[in-house]
This record gives structure tokens, sequence and C-alpha cells, in this order.
């Protein structure tokens, strides 16, 4: 997964950092994901293209607003599907949660 920092999110979006950050105020962009430092984050570049290709389509605000909704559950699932793949390939937690090793 490829992570867009703000000034190649403003660039794809052809955006400035304002009116991006009122549209994830308003839900019709997703949320940045902290990466490393305080103060560093980005967007997954999919997501990004996901939601530019619906703009460039002519999606309504609230088609997009559950586009939104969909790529942040995408991240929850996401991130519970690699937890539970690597809890199941420790051995310790895979005995104690009687899992057997892939």
């Amino acid at each position: 997964m490829r992570l867009l920092r703000i000034s190649a999110t403003l660039e794809r979006t052809g955006e400035t950092r304002s009116p991006l950050y009122e549209r994830i105020s308003s839900g019709l962009f997703t949320r940045p994901v902290k990466c490393g430092g305080r103060r560093a984050a980005g967007w997954p570049e999919h997501e990004v293209q996901a939601i530019m290709t619906a703009r460039v389509a002519g999606a309504p605000d609230g088609e997009i607003r559950r586009l939104v909704e969909r790529l942040h559950d995408e991240r929850q699932r996401e991130y519970l599907q690699t937890l539970d793949r690597h809890m199941a390939q420790t051995p310790a937690n895979a005995a104690a949660t009687g899992r057997k090793l892939a």
C-alpha cells in the first residue's frame, strides 16, 4: 500500500489544504493515516484514486460520503485481518487460542 503525503494528495485532487480538510470534515474525503512521526500523515493512494474517480463521474455528495465510509471500513477490516493472521502465526498465541499455525 502506498501512502501519499499531503503535497501529492493536493496535486492529485487539485485542492488546496483548507478545502481538502473541509472535505474531510464533511465526510467527502478520507481521514489521513498517521505515518511515523508525530505530525506525519498520508492517504492511501487507492483511496484518493477512488474518490477522484467518483468525483469525475459526477457522483453526488451522498454517494461520495458512502464511498468514504466504505473506505474507512475497509481500513479497519484490513487491519483486523492482518492482526488475525499475525496472531495465528505466533506459536504462543496459536497455542493460547487453540489455533494451528498455517
